[in-house]
């Protein structure tokens, strides 16, 4: 298979893989496909950068739906992105993202603050995030506008933009008689 076959072999996989583990549904199994508004991920492009040997970095976008939520996850790269418009109910289920709030001229750092789970926070438009290799995290847009994110993302060559993450459920507990 040459190259440009083999990327856009990567992209369709990591794109279904993304969308696959994004949706409402996810949070609401008994809501119908027409019931359900559904997260969108648009890859804008792909390169292979040569001072990173078998890795691959990619540029995408997701749309979040009012009251679309994403599932848990990993994704196995560094990735940093941009909400560019709503508010995301953001939770670390495991792991420390990084938050940049607002911008720096040429040369200067970006404010920046780290948060480790499990906990949960609200992102903003204008805010960008750095999520490490196997952070788990998941999603939900509360808001009455869509969220918009703009994302890069470097893994290694052939692995999906996302990984879905079972999270353990809680087990009843017996009462005593």
């Amino acid at each position: 298979m040459n190259r440009a076959a083999s990327l856009l072999a990567v992209v369709g996989l990591s794109s279904l893989a993304l969308v696959g583990c994004s949706s409402s549904a996810d949070s609401n199994p008994s809501a119908s496909p027409s019931e359900s508004a559904k997260v969108v991920a648009t890859v804008y492009g792909q390169a292979v950068p040569p001072n990173a040997p078998g890795q691959v970095l990619t540029q995408y976008a997701v749309t979040i739906p009012p009251g679309a939520a994403i599932a848990a996850h990993e994704h196995p790269g560094q990735q940093i992105g941009r909400i560019t418009a709503g508010e995301l109910t953001y939770t670390i289920d495991k792991g420390t993202l990084t938050i940049f709030e607002g911008t720096a001229t040429p040369g200067h750092q970006v404010p920046s603050r780290t948060v480790t789970g499990p906990t949960t926070v609200t992102l903003t438009a204008g805010t960008t995030i750095a999520e490490a290799d196997g952070m788990v995290h998941n999603a939900k847009n509360n808001g009455t506008v869509p969220v918009e994110i703009t994302l890069s993302i470097l893994t290694p060559k052939g692995d999906p933009l996302s990984v879905p993450v079972p999270l353990p459920t809680s087990t009843p507990t017996a009462s005593a008689s």
